[in-house]
């Protein structure tokens, strides 16, 4: 496991530091919010052995998004988002996206992390057009939709 160290580059963590240990041989892995509390959890699938689920109890909750495509694409596949906090202080891009490794699929709830007094969701849809919408404090997670 690797940790960001918010200057552009990553540490490892030994298996106690990261609290996930695995023996075996690691053929994919993904992410996903799998009991809806606004944290990443990770599944970890093994070639010839049984699955792995570790839930994240560590992290702060999230904002949840979901995105509704056009038509032709409802997932939103290829769309950008972010959060936009106080202060001009901007979240990562994360991509919406299909297969994350052998056999593995990320899921299509995103849950994006902390930003100092976030307001507001960007959004880069994949035709181009970029739109801004303020976080719903009454929703557990913000559906948005391609106008």
């Amino acid at each position: 496991m690797c940790l960001g160290t918010g200057k552009g580059d990553f540490k490892t963590l030994a298996h106690f530091q990261s609290g996930i240990q695995l023996t075996g041989e690691q053929r994919g892995a993904a992410s996903g919010d799998w009991n809806r509390d606004g944290r990443l959890d990770l599944l970890v699938g093994q070639n010839n052995g049984v699955s792995h689920l570790f839930s994240n109890q560590a992290a702060e909750p999230g904002v949840m998004v979901r995105l509704k495509g056009a038509n032709k694409n409802p997932w939103a596949l290829g769309a950008q988002i972010r959060l936009l906090g106080d202060e001009g202080i901007h979240g990562p891009w994360q991509v919406i996206q299909t297969g994350a490794a052998c056999g593995s699929q990320n899921g299509m709830l995103q849950i994006l992390g902390s930003v100092r007094g976030a307001n507001h969701i960007e959004v880069a849809w994949p035709d181009g057009r970029q739109s801004l919408h303020q976080i719903d404090r009454n929703r557990s997670t913000q559906t948005i939709s391609i106008d």
